[in-house]
């Protein structure tokens, strides 16, 4: 077992090495249950094993967003912080009960997949649950072992999904959320342990007042509730309106084609993100400088999409075979659309992120409903002549309409210094 205490590294770079990580065990878990799924279980179970993660996706929001604020009053606030936990563990409690008892309706209505249903809604339960304890670990600079037990609960999650479903005589989707729910109960406890150990946790319900609920959902909550709603959407209601619309084994094939794509896109913002961070700590101190840092970092982000687009562009057909072989499924622009769109949505997060720590979040926000409004138009009108890869070009004739002012927004912050 890792020993977190004794990583000898700084806890910056230790949450660096944590995050990729589990990007990374999460991108090979994907890339090995999607053929498992469909050479065993068919194209319905690969849609609903899809579906299920964009529905938790979407509870998220109902209450996922409040870790922002919850961090932000227990720094500000730190006299206040058994009351302002015990907030946090009393409300992420409740809406996990809420979020398993959806998957449990699912799965009452759906009886063939009432099983997957209760573990899968179990998992995204415990995921809550989680939420105060790693607010707790990140207020206190540990966000290293945050990035450590998320890791720890999705490399579990694969191995023992990987062991059960080979091992299950018939198989089928319950064998791999099964392991998802071991996974992700191995972890809490550990976590649980972790933190009982390090820390002096108090429960405080006296001192949970009207203005300090009212704080951190509506004063500081409401921005990052939006901006979180809407970020959701975009990444989500593709999976949603399509398996609405068309089914789960149209959802299937989409899920194929923007499989690798996606997971591009995700590594790319993954890169553009920690620039804002350093952007919005250089402008306080001199504009000037931050902004012809900027523009350095700006061309280096234009490269690395330009290259990752080109890479996926002459080699995803090639990446696509090698990985699902007589599977394979291809639809008309779809090498091309989502080459273009990779390219545009790595550039536009480092706007985006230079944005989100500073200020522009109102123009943030408005953009990207018309990122949201173009993907659904797409979806709704253009499906029947573009098919599976509608999704992709509405996301990517939004990102044609709004580069730009995403550009122009996060330019503006650094307008004293060109003066």
């Amino acid at each position: 077992m890792v020993n977190i205490k004794d990583l000898k590294f700084s806890d910056y770079k230790a949450t660096i090495f944590w995050n990729y990580l589990n990007i990374s065990i999460n991108v090979i878990a994907g890339f090995v249950f999607f053929p498992l799924i469909l050479k065993y279980l068919g194209e319905k179970e690969l849609g609903i094993f899809g579906l299920f993660y964009s529905i938790k996706s979407f509870i998220d929001i109902g209450i996922g967003w409040m870790s922002a604020s919850i961090i932000k009053n227990l720094i500000k606030y730190n006299y206040l912080k058994d009351s302002i936990f015990t907030l946090s563990f009393l409300i992420n409690n409740i809406y996990a009960f809420f979020c398993f008892s959806i998957f449990c309706i699912y799965g009452l209505l759906n009886m063939t997949f009432f099983m997957p249903s209760v573990y899968f809604g179990i998992f995204a339960g415990i995921s809550f649950c989680c939420l105060p304890f790693y607010e707790l670990l990140m207020v206190n600079n540990r966000q290293s072992v945050v990035g450590f037990f998320k890791f720890l609960s999705q490399f579990l999650f694969f191995i023992f999904s990987f062991a059960i479903f080979f091992l299950s005589s018939e198989k089928g989707l319950s064998d791999i959320f099964l392991g998802l729910f071991i996974g992700s109960v191995v972890t809490f406890i550990m976590l649980i342990l972790y933190v009982k150990s390090n820390f002096n946790i108090a429960f405080d319900f006296i001192h949970i007042s009207k203005a300090l609920f009212g704080r951190i959902f509506f004063l500081d909550g409401k921005s990052i509730f939006l901006n979180s709603l809407l970020l959701i959407a975009i990444l989500q209601i593709d999976v949603l309106l399509i398996v609405y619309l068309y089914g789960e084994e149209i959802l299937a094939k989409y899920m194929i084609i923007y499989k690798i794509p996606n997971t591009l896109i995700m590594l790319g913002w993954r890169l553009s993100e920690p620039f804002g961070i350093v952007i919005s700590r250089q402008i306080k101190k001199d504009k000037n400088s931050a902004y012809l840092n900027f523009l350095k970092i700006e061309k280096k982000i234009l490269i690395t999409g330009l290259l990752v687009a080109f890479g996926y562009f002459f080699l995803g057909h090639l990446v696509l075979e090698a990985w699902l072989g007589d599977k394979i499924y291809e639809v008309k622009y779809m090498y091309i659309a989502s080459s273009a769109l990779i390219f545009l949505s790595i550039i536009q997060r480092l706007y985006f992120m230079t944005n989100f720590y500073t200020n522009g979040m109102n123009i943030l926000n408005l953009l990207m409903i018309v990122e949201l409004l173009c993907k659904i138009l797409f979806i709704l009108v253009l499906f029947n002549y573009f098919k599976e890869v509608s999704a992709i070009l509405g996301w990517l004739f939004g990102l044609l309409i709004t580069i730009y002012f995403y550009r122009k927004n996060s330019k503006g912050i650094f307008i004293d210094a060109k003066s």
